[in-house]
């Protein structure tokens, strides 16, 4: 089981937002709400080595960019099965719009276990986030980004990509080629990327 100190982690985290663009999406009308969701799941290791659903977990939007899941971060936990749903609304957050140069975060309720996924539809793509207008209120829309999967895998992902200076779907790749899992990159946004893998 890989064991990341959540020093490393923070290191890892300032040196890609470094290189994050800017993303997001324009407002079709200048009245309209959007509502984003993105579901997101987080899984870890047993004693036994078993993967299993991280409860009770804090799970956000890391907003301030800090590496941790603060206060005035977009906010969330994890239920028994291990998933939470971030949400927010460009009228909450009109800076942030669809969050995609931001990292979402996963702490553990006693902090020992941290886990981060950049938040980056260009993986994301392939699940295309779908738009539902809401009829009882013509100016308000959701936005579906999709499935993240937050794990000990995408931890070691995001550091050799920071280290090697890669996009995170290219550093994916690169570990997929020298560990042989069989899980495609764009797994990490739409199917659970399974750390009995390594």
């Amino acid at each position: 089981m890989i064991k990341l100190t959540h020093l490393s982690i923070a290191v890892a985290i300032g040196i890609t937002l470094t290189a994050c663009g800017g993303g997001g999406s324009s407002e079709t009308q200048a009245n309209q709400v959007t509502r984003y969701t993105k579901q997101v799941t987080v899984e870890t290791t047993s004693t036994s080595n078993d993967v299993v659903p991280l409860a009770n977990a804090t799970v956000c939007l890391d907003i301030n960019r800090d590496g941790l899941c603060a206060s005035d971060d977009i906010l969330t936990s994890t239920g028994s099965s291990g998933v939470a749903t971030l949400a927010w609304t460009s009228e909450t957050h009109a800076d942030i719009k669809d969050g995609t140069s931001y990292n979402i975060l996963a702490q553990s309720s006693d902090n020992s276990e941290l886990y981060v996924l950049p938040m980056d539809l260009t993986a994301a793509a392939a699940i295309s986030g779908a738009t539902t207008r809401d009829a009882s209120a013509p100016s308000a829309r959701t936005v579906d980004l999709g499935s993240a999967y937050l794990t000990p895998m995408t931890n070691l992902i995001v550091i050799y990509a920071a280290v090697n200076n890669l996009p995170f779907t290219t550093a994916a790749s690169h570990i997929q080629s020298q560990i042989s899992y069989t899980s495609q990159t764009t797994d990490l946004y739409a199917n659970s990327l399974r750390t009995r893998s390594i």
